[in-house]
C-alpha cells in the first residue's frame, strides 16, 4: 500500500468495495496516470457512440 495511507485495511476494503461496483454494474476502471488505460479507451469522435 502507498505509504500516505492511513489504513492498510480500510484501503483493502475500498479496492474490494470498487471491483464489486464495477464487476456488478459492468462497469471499467481508468486510471487516470496509465498510458495503457488511455490507449484502450474509443478515439474522438468515436467515444460518443
Amino acid at each position: 500500500m502507498p505509504t500516505f495511507n492511513n489504513s492498510r485495511a480500510d484501503t483493502l476494503a475500498s479496492m474490494d468495495r470498487i471491483e464489486k461496483i464495477i464487476k456488478n454494474t459492468e462497469g471499467r476502471l481508468v486510471i487516470q496516470h496509465s498510458p495503457e488505460d488511455f490507449a484502450e479507451l474509443p478515439k474522438f469522435p468515436d467515444y460518443i457512440h
